[in-house]
């Protein structure tokens, strides 16, 4: 089953909401580190699972220049 996102009904708590603002940070710093610009950032292209967020759907990504 996949998490949910919050609703004006069901706020997440600061920490929770720190911990998944933190974790989508680090993940597009680590793509930014290797050239790699994800281009479509929003909601519904963050995963929540066991309380971590992923980044995913890279296909609007753009590539380092010379690949």
């Amino acid at each position: 089953m996949r998490a949910r996102w919050p609703s004006s009904k069901n706020p997440l708590n600061p920490e929770k909401a720190a911990r998944i603002i933190f974790d989508v940070a680090e993940g597009i710093k680590y793509a930014h580190s290797k050239g790699i610009i994800h281009r479509d950032l929003k909601p519904s292209n963050i995963l929540l699972k066991n309380g971590r967020a992923k980044v995913s759907d890279w296909g609007a990504k753009q590539a380092p220049q010379g690949e």
